[in-house]
């Protein structure tokens, strides 16, 4: 359909005597030629009509400028609920009523479904208001959903016989998950790894979730190193990473250690390793692979310190691991 404006009275003299004009086929269409005739700045107008649809967009534009392409692409779906729920509706019509409605909406599925919507419709909202379009974040005064902590309780020797039994049943899978416990990055800043990432100090990291953001550098220690270089010769084994023996830093760039391995794909290998040890009662607590991820030596004292394969009780989502202070991989940024 299309948009029309009807003026009334001393309006419609202005406009010489038309009684209906049509302003076009879509908001931006109508907004554009509502200015031209009021005599307003479209930029002006536009702001003060935006949607939530419009503004879901734009800010889902701003993160695919600002975020790594996989963050971006995560965001997407964000952007569609909160399109498809809000709608049309004017942004400067938004308040947190309307926020806390969404909230019920969504608190159907579950808590951490909606902390990640509400994270993504709080940052539109900055968004509007450092553009002028609103005077005030709606978000104000709508809390998160609190989360259920995910408790995880292994024993030593639990947690031992499952690494014993990944080494058997599939070691570059085990291996994997040692080297990301080691190194303490995330699952895709290990995957993406390229043959020019090792160097003579070291593994250099990307951090995933911004673009442009520093890179990192992992000093070999002993350990570390040794486990690397296990993980190599197993993706070697297996076709997966074919070394290019060159020196040519251009080459090596585009040379992936993981090859065509997703992070998804190697999740799901070892969901598959601990499903098996589950029922064959080697395991009885079931965790995730994004578990076995250390959150770095500042987390933990040196009197209640541990090797990575001794820790008892653990009542969070991740495992803690600490070794001797001089054989901690060191983190620094990359100058």
């Amino acid at each position: 359909g299309r948009y029309y404006f009807e003026p009334k009275g001393n309006l419609k003299k202005l406009i010489n005597g038309k009684t209906s004009v049509p302003l076009g086929v879509d908001l931006v269409e109508m907004r554009q030629r509502y200015s031209e005739i009021m005599g307003l700045d479209p930029l002006l107008t536009g702001m003060k009509s935006m949607t939530m649809a419009e503004l879901a967009q734009w800010h889902l534009d701003d993160i695919k400028l600002r975020l790594s392409e996989d963050h971006a692409k995560r965001q997407e779906h964000k952007a569609k609920l909160v399109m498809r729920f809000f709608g049309d509706s004017l942004v400067r019509d938004i308040s947190w009523m309307h926020i806390e409605l969404y909230k019920q909406h969504r608190m159907a599925d579950a808590p951490r479904v909606f902390n990640n919507d509400f994270a993504f419709i709080r940052g539109a909202f900055k968004l509007a208001l450092r553009w002028g379009v609103i005077d005030r974040n709606p978000c104000e005064g709508v809390n998160r959903l609190e989360k259920k902590k995910r408790v995880i309780l292994l024993s030593d020797d639990e947690l031992l016989d499952m690494f014993n039994y990944m080494t058997i049943k599939n070691p570059l899978v085990c291996m994997y998950m040692y080297v990301k416990l080691l190194c303490g990055r995330r699952a895709g800043e290990l995957v993406n790894l390229t043959e020019d990432c090792i160097t003579e100090r070291g593994v250099i990291f990307t951090l995933s979730k911004k673009k442009g953001a520093p890179r990192v550098l992992v000093c070999w220690t002993p350990k570390f190193r040794e486990a690397f270089e296990s993980m190599l010769q197993l993706l070697a084994q297996e076709g997966i990473y074919q070394p290019s023996n060159s020196s040519n830093s251009r080459v090596r760039r585009k040379v992936s250690l993981f090859g065509d391995l997703t992070v998804s794909a190697i999740g799901k290998r070892f969901e598959r390793v601990r499903d098996k040890a589950i029922d064959e009662g080697i395991l009885e607590t079931s965790f995730h692979g994004h578990d076995l991820r250390s959150l770095g030596a500042r987390k933990l004292t040196l009197e209640g310190a541990k090797d990575f394969l001794r820790h008892s009780n653990i009542e969070t989502t991740r495992f803690y691991y600490y070794e001797e202070e001089n054989h901690l991989p060191e983190i620094k940024p990359l100058l």
